[in-house]
This record gives structure tokens, C-alpha cells and sequence, in this order.
């Protein structure tokens, strides 16, 4: 049996729902491997630098801060402690190839935040310079820097579902109508399970678990699915999208699918009114001419 609209929206919504929960697992995970891989570039980089420290240097060219704006295409000072850094940053990406949009290189060597600027590094788009830490990055952001950190790539059994998985963050919340059949959203579910529950470190992180295990609650239909569009889902959709603009397409959706079901009720309606009054009008014919 086809599903009914309202089914399908449901069905989307508790694909949207799962990607909360990936973000909510795997950012205490992301913090403490991107701890871990600073402190081992600082090791290597304090072993080359003898300490040095460095507040100055700009990587990002559209950064107002720091004194000296450097590009992609230009070089630190050889030898100079932001120059071994960059290096590590850029041998530790997957593809060699680091974003540097995110990042203010000038708090590379600050002990508080150092580890996030550099961790930064590892996303896989821009936007995310005034993101202070990964409880204020989206599903996606989390997922490309396991994808892109080699160090955090080396802890994870199957990358593959991760890459799985954001594409189905991407081509759910880009899918035009919000719809999505049931079969379909239980299997991208599955997936971020998957994730959640990697064998190698994951399957051991009690946020991570704790996310698998609701993930597990949504597969479940109920006739109480529908309110799974609670307060915390409608803050999470504010921050990764126009949610004002995603309701009123819903509704504006269901609006004209509604007029539609209505015109065409009106119609059969007026049909049966004149079909009443052309046999009120045939039964009178009848009983004057009996």
C-alpha cells in the first residue's frame, strides 16, 4: 500500500530526528580526539621549535585578526613554530588538502583553544570560523572531520559509513518536498547506528551509545511519531536551516494539496446537487402529467 503524504513527511522527520542524535554522539567523541591530535602536534612542532611560541601568523585571509596575513600560496617563516604546525595540519589531511577559512592560525599556540583552530582544519566546508567547539558544529561538520583527520581516521573501523552518512544529511535536508518512504528512512537510520556503534572506540563512548540507543526508539512507529518535531529538534533545525521557510512549505504543500481535495469534492458535490435537481425536476415532470 502507497504511503500517504503525511506518512512520508513523518518518515523525513525521523531521518532529521537520527542526524540530532548523530551530532549529539559524536561531538564529546570529536573533542577528544582532536585534544589527542594536538598534543601530539605540539609534541612534534615543540620538538622542532623548542617552544616557541607564536600569537601573530594569519593563514585565513578573510580573518581581521592577527598582524600578518598569510594565503594558501605563501609560506610561514621556515622553521618558525606556525610553519611546522601548518605542516602537520596539511600531512594529517586525508587528501592534502585542508581548509583554512575556519581556522585563526594566530590561536594555534593558545592552550585553551589551540586544539579546536586546528581541528577546524578538517572540515569539509566553510562557514564555521565563529563555531567554538563541536557541540555548536551540525552532524555534517563532525562527520568530515573523522573523514578528513588521518589521526581520527586511524581509531574508526569503517570510514565508509560515515561517508554514507553525510550524504544522507545532505540529501535529506536538500530534498525539496520533505518526503521520504518508510523503508528508506529505517535504512539510513541503520546507518547512523552504524556509526555510532563503530567496533574499534565508538561501540565504547557512553554519549555515542546513548545516541544509537534512540536512534533505535525512532525506528519505531507509533502513534505518537509525529511529535517527534519537539522543542529540541525545532532549536537543531534553526541552526542548520531556514526552519520558518521548511514549515511553511510543508504547509504550503498540504494548503494546496488540501484545495485541490476540496475542488474536487466541490465538484462532485455541485454534480450531485444538479443530479438531485434534474430528477426532482423529472419526478415532478411525472406526477403532472399522471
Amino acid at each position: 500500500m502507497a504511503e500517504s503524504i503525511e506518512t512520508r513527511h513523518e518518515n523525513w522527520l525521523r531521518v532529521v530526528w537520527g542526524l540530532l542524535y548523530v551530532k549529539e554522539g559524536l561531538q564529546g567523541y570529536v573533542d577528544t580526539k582532536g585534544k589527542q591530535q594536538y598534543q601530539t602536534f605540539m609534541n612534534n612542532v615543540n620538538a622542532k621549535c623548542n617552544n616557541q611560541t607564536c600569537d601573530q601568523c594569519q593563514i585565513n585571509s578573510k580573518c581581521t585578526k592577527g598582524r600578518t596575513k598569510v594565503t594558501g600560496k605563501s609560506s610561514f617563516r621556515p622553521g618558525h613554530f606556525c610553519d611546522e604546525m601548518n605542516k602537520e595540519i596539511h600531512n594529517n589531511h586525508a587528501k592534502n588538502n585542508p581548509i583554512w577559512m575556519n581556522t585563526d592560525s594566530t590561536q594555534w599556540h593558545n592552550r585553551h583553544v589551540g586544539y579546536w583552530e586546528v581541528t577546524k582544519c578538517y572540515l569539509s566546508s566553510v562557514g564555521y570560523f565563529y563555531k567554538t567547539g563541536p557541540n555548536h558544529v551540525d552532524a555534517s561538520g563532525l562527520l568530515s572531520i573523522c573523514m578528513n583527520s588521518s589521526f581520527i581516521k586511524q581509531h574508526i573501523t569503517t570510514i565508509q559509513n560515515f561517508e554514507e552518512v553525510r550524504t544522507i544529511r545532505n540529501n535529506t535536508l536538500h530534498d525539496a518536498h520533505y518526503e521520504m518512504d518508510g523503508q528508506t528512512a529505517d535504512d539510513c537510520l541503520d546507518k547512523m547506528i552504524k556509526v555510532l556503534e563503530d567496533p574499534q572506540e565508538l561501540i565504547h563512548d557512553t554519549a555515542a551509545k546513548q545516541a544509537a540507543n534512540h536512534i533505535r526508539k525512532i525506528k519505531v512507529k507509533t502513534a505518537n511519531t509525529p511529535t517527534i518535531m519537539t522543542e529540541a529538534l525545532h532549536k537543531w533545525l534553526q541552526i542548520n536551516f531556514d526552519v520558518n521557510k521548511f514549515l511553511k512549505e510543508i504547509e504550503r504543500r498540504m494548503f494546496d494539496r488540501l484545495q485541490e481535495g476540496l475542488k474536487g469534492f466541490i465538484v462532485d458535490e455541485v454534480k450531485r446537487e444538479v443530479k438531485h435537481s434534474l430528477d426532482d425536476r423529472c419526478n415532478d415532470a411525472r406526477e403532472q402529467k399522471v
